[in-house]
């Protein structure tokens, strides 16, 4: 696996605090590492996938296909049952039909923010899923239910943290999207209300909550909305006058 992806990955599992949740398992350190090299895996493969539908115009469903097996392969290591393996993924199957419908100009635009961003963080809840089958004592920290804003918040994180990656790509990103459609203030606009709205619905989920560890699911939410309301006001990509390659695709299709 190429370095920089390796590092990718690991970053993002960082992110999710899922070395957090290896210390709580009380597994041997081996044990931990198999689990963690085959959730790598996994995300390596669904990483390719989104490669391939962020580079490339024309689908070939052969193609489609081929990426579609390795996930597949990735579920079979972590002991999930071939008849299961389409459920596992259903959310990351409804994603897929959001990017490809870009190339039919149904923007991400015309769907609610909540709405998309839940199924944006598709692969994150299928590792979440995974992790808490493979080490069940970590089901009495939390459900997965109450990861839902700090996933809402952090993918729109990332998408901000990727406009200048995504200027380059067929990406649905909704803020480089909503920035090429409305101009930088209603895409801030947008983008800030809906954060402000992920923090008072986790606020509301963990107001009387006496867990300490659902306790800091809430202070992170709160601190990724802040962190990315600053990266949306400083972005140099949101101060100019730039469109993204799917942009221009879009604009080809109506010319």
């Amino acid at each position: 696996m190429d370095k920089n992806l390796l590092h990718k990955i690991n970053d993002l599992f960082e992110y999710r605090g899922f070395p957090e949740l290896y210390k709580f398992s009380n597994l041997h350190p081996t044990e931990v590492t198999k689990i963690n090299d085959l959730l790598v895996q996994l995300q390596a493969s669904i990483y390719y996938l989104d490669e391939y539908l962020e580079t490339t115009w024309n689908i070939k469903q052969k193609e489609l296909s081929a990426y579609w097996q390795n996930i597949y392969n990735a579920l079979s290591m972590l002991g999930v049952d071939k008849k299961q393996q389409k459920a596992y993924c259903s959310q990351i199957m409804k994603y897929q039909k959001h990017e490809l419908d870009l190339r039919r100009n149904l923007l991400p635009t015309r769907l609610s923010t909540e709405y998309f961003y839940f199924y944006k963080s598709c692969d994150v809840k299928l590792m979440r899923r995974l992790l808490l089958e493979q080490l069940p004592v970590i089901n009495t920290l939390f459900d997965s239910a109450d990861w839902r804003y700090f996933d809402l918040v952090t993918e729109i994180n990332d998408d901000t943290t990727d406009l200048e990656e995504d200027l380059d790509t067929i990406n649905a990103n909704l803020v480089l999207i909503c920035y090429n459609l409305y101009g930088r203030s209603a895409t801030i606009d947008i983008i800030n209300k809906f954060l402000d709205y992920c923090v008072e619905q986790s606020h509301l989920r963990f107001a009387n909550t006496l867990n300490p560890y659902k306790k800091n699911i809430h202070k992170q939410t709160v601190q990724q909305a802040n962190k990315t309301k600053k990266l949306l006001s400083q972005s140099k990509i949101l101060k100019q006058d730039t469109e993204s390659v799917l942009y221009k695709h879009l604009k080809s299709m109506r010319a």
